[in-house]
Formats: C-alpha cells, sequence, structure tokens
C-alpha cells in the first residue's frame, strides 16, 4: 500500500485549530485504504497514444496503467494543488488588488491592474478558465515563495514522492508530477476540499469586481464540463507537457479516475479509455 509508511508519522503543523484539524484529516486520508496505482502485472490492453495514462476505481485502485511512475511536466494540472494550499492557507473573503507582478504570467485571462477580487473568486478563475493570473495573484498575495514552499510540503506530506512544483500556474516545464501521484492528488482533493471538483465539473460560474461591482461570466474551458457524469478534474496545457486531463466520472454509481498526460487530444484518450474499460 502506498500509505503504508504514513500510517505510523505525523505531520507538524503549528498549533492554530485548522491546521490541527487539517494534520488529523491527513493522517486519516494516509490510514485509508488507498492503492494509488502500484498494483503490479496490469497489462495495457490499450491502444495508447498518451506518454503516460491511468485509470483508477474506489479509493485509488488501478483498473489501467501506462508508464504511470514516468514524471512528466503537468502545465495547469499543477493548479489543484494551488487551490488546496488557498483552501487550506488563505481566507476566502480576503480582497486581493491586482498589480502588475501578478499580470505578467503569460496568457491574458481579461484581469487588469486595480482591479479587486476576493481569494474565492480568484480561485473560481484559476479553476474554471485555468487563469495563470488569478494562480499567481493568489500566490503573490500570500507570498510566492512560501506559497510554492507550501505546495511542495503539502506534496511530501501526501507521499506524492516524485512530484515538484517551482510555480503555482503550471507555466514552468519543471512543474512535474506522475500519474501515480496525480491519483493521490485527486483522492485528497474528493475527501477533504470536494469544493474543488465541484467547481470545475461547472459549465460557467460568476465572478464579482469589489470596486465596481461588476459581474463576469467564467465559462468552463473543460469539454466534460457540465456532462452528468462528469464529477470534476483539470487540465493542463504547455508545449513541453503537451495535453494534459485529469477527469473523475460517476461510472455505474462509482467515482472513477482517468489521468492523461502528454497526449494530442486529450478528451479522446479519456473516452477510449473509459469506454474500453467500463462501457
Amino acid at each position: 500500500m502506498l500509505f503504508t509508511a504514513l500510517a505510523s508519522s505525523y505531520v507538524v503543523f503549528s498549533a492554530s485549530s485548522k491546521e490541527i484539524n487539517l494534520a488529523k484529516d491527513l493522517n486519516n486520508f494516509a490510514e485509508a485504504s488507498f492503492d494509488g496505482g502500484n498494483n503490479i502485472g496490469i497489462t495495457p490492453q490499450i491502444d495508447i497514444t498518451a506518454t503516460a495514462a491511468g485509470a483508477f476505481g474506489y479509493g485509488g485502485k488501478q483498473a489501467f496503467s501506462w508508464e504511470t511512475t514516468k514524471r512528466w511536466p503537468i502545465a495547469s494540472i499543477t493548479k489543484l494543488m494551488t487551490a488546496v494550499v488557498v483552501s487550506e492557507k488563505m481566507q476566502a473573503n480576503d480582497v486581493v488588488e491586482m498589480t502588475s507582478d501578478m499580470l505578467a504570467a503569460d496568457g491574458d485571462s481579461g484581469f487588469v491592474k486595480g482591479q479587486k477580487y476576493k481569494v474565492s473568486d480568484l480561485e473560481k478563475a484559476m479553476l474554471v478558465i485555468s487563469s495563470n493570473d488569478a494562480a499567481y495573484a493568489l500566490a503573490i498575495h500570500y507570498g510566492q515563495a512560501d506559497f510554492v514552499a507550501a505546495m511542495n510540503q503539502k506534496a511530501r506530506d501526501l507521499r506524492m514522492t516524485n512530484t515538484h512544483y517551482v510555480d503555482p500556474a503550471g507555466l514552468s516545464a519543471q512543474n512535474q508530477s506522475t500519474v501515480n501521484d496525480l491519483v493521490i492528488l485527486s483522492g485528497y482533493v474528493r475527501g477533504y476540499h470536494p469544493d474543488i471538483f465541484n467547481e470545475t465539473k461547472k459549465n460557467s460560474d460568476t465572478i464579482v469586481e469589489k470596486r465596481t461591482g461588476k459581474r463576469r461570466i467564467l465559462v468552463n474551458i473543460n469539454e466534460f464540463a457540465g456532462k452528468k457524469d462528469f464529477l470534476g478534474g483539470k487540465t493542463g496545457t504547455t508545449p513541453e507537457a503537451g495535453e494534459n486531463l485529469l477527469s473523475v466520472f460517476n461510472i455505474a454509481g462509482e467515482a472513477k479516475t482517468i489521468i492523461v498526460l502528454g497526449d494530442k487530444n486529450r478528451y479522446t484518450e479519456t473516452q477510449k479509455i473509459i469506454s474500453s474499460l467500463w462501457q
């Protein structure tokens, strides 16, 4: 079991009640039955074009694997860990004023210097339209170096041993992980921060600029968003990474997690895995 070593370990947090509860949650998660993709002897029976891929049932039980221990740039799948750190370290109602540094990242997601948004609204933008500006705004507001350190510490706490982050958005090719590590993160999000996946499964959501009260509609960039069986997930694309996709679906009453890394058509590949295994 992937988490055997964690079961007898303790996570050290500062003494706030929120963080003490999170420490208990993490230890509970560690002690749960979670296979994390370490089953052996599974031979792929699907014609995979992705660099790495995996499909997992309840508790991380592996149903299909292809290069699941291969490290790969994960691009904006990074933002799932960013959202975890935001949820655990920041206050949802804090207000962030957009600065030039926050808006310097690649990609224009429509934010303007001087605008003010709640942390919760920036998190929505980061998850729904994969805004790099929103990810950097959250990290810079907290303290970027400390924020990225918290992302890496969380990965260590979860025993995501082949994962490393250098930025909060996933723009760097040095933000890397594996299929096996990402299914651990997916299980943690589903178990302890379900609001993150609940946000990513929506067709759209609305945020409000605090100075003017102007409302802005965000339309989800994920092609699976809004589908009845889609429970959430995250896209990620960079030139180095290719197309990445982490998805959770309700299939036959059970949550199934499908991860595709380094593909040219992540949605087709994901659907191919689902159809081959469960339909």
